[in-house]
């Protein structure tokens, strides 16, 4: 049995000790920083080993800092005030909705990323792994063993409010075969791809306008675009050494990997729309 995949912001996210992503981020943080402070060194009255050394340092320290703040994020979810107050509101809809309705919501959520499914009574199923809810307060480990009992030999996906101390320590037992979609999650997918119950599309209205900047934000902030920077600035860099006016030069590259940094700190990778097709493996 193969297990679900990690797709980031998406359905499914399983949190894993080892990514390599969050290494290669670190290794160009530190990279940019790295020339970024050589730069801002160069008006030091020291040898050039002493200012490399403080660069290479600083940088060390740079990528260290934003690293552990980068896995933090990914490894929690973090709600703004207006955002809150909706997501509460919909666990109390999700909480007493009839159970074809909400079965109705989530295949509406599987159609969004192209994904195949098939309505049950109480469940849905994909090509390997069957989709189980509940919107109780907190589900019970008794509750989520019976999901596993009725997905015997499968892959399981639970979409809830949040899961009870006892659920916790069975996902531990079986991380790649249990996934959990807590309503934090579920309100953030449901958000971005206009899926949330009419009654609460108006109170939605208000951060409508906030949500489009930071999705254009999100469209300039990208990491392809911090490669570009980068290649730019440390080009810019080269020629300082070989032009009468070095200082422009390195001025410029200053900006240009200042900017990169700030991409590859806040911008996100670019995601083929249909990627969730990849998330189960047949």
């Amino acid at each position: 049995m193969q297990p679900l995949k990690a797709v980031y912001k998406d359905i499914i996210v399983i949190v894993k000790k080892f990514s390599l992503p969050v290494f290669t981020d670190a290794f160009l943080i530190s990279a940019i920083s790295f020339f970024i402070f050589v730069i801002l060194l160069t008006p030091l009255n020291v040898s050039a080993l002493i200012k490399f050394l403080i660069a290479f340092l600083i940088s060390l320290g740079v990528s260290f800092l934003i690293i552990t703040v980068k896995v933090k994020k990914q490894n929690a979810l973090f709600l703004k005030t207006e955002d809150d107050r909706i997501y509460k509101k919909l666990m109390h809809t999700l909480e007493i909705m009839p159970d074809n309705e909400a079965i109705d919501l989530l295949i509406k959520v599987f159609n969004k990323f192209n994904t195949p499914i098939t309505k049950g009574k109480k469940s849905l199923k994909g090509n390997n792994f069957i989709c189980f809810f509940n919107f109780d307060y907190s589900t019970s480990r008794q509750t989520l063993a019976s999901f596993l009992k009725k997905a015997y030999k499968k892959n399981i996906i639970i979409f809830c409010n949040k899961l009870s101390d006892e659920c916790n320590e069975l996902t531990t037992i079986y991380p790649k075969k249990i996934c959990v979609i807590n309503g934090k999650r579920l309100f953030l997918i449901l958000k971005e791809k206009d899926l949330l119950p009419e009654e609460l599309m108006k109170e939605n209205q208000g951060i409508k306008l906030k949500q489009k900047i930071l999705n254009a934000l999100n469209k300039l902030l990208t990491k392809k675009r911090a490669r570009n920077l980068t290649l730019l600035g440390l080009s810019l860099l080269a020629f300082s050494y070989f032009t009468f006016y070095p200082r422009y030069y390195r001025i410029y590259s200053l900006i240009l990997l200042i900017f990169a940094l700030i991409c590859l700190i806040f911008g996100k990778k670019e995601q083929n729309s249909d990627s969730f097709k990849d998330i189960i493996d047949d």
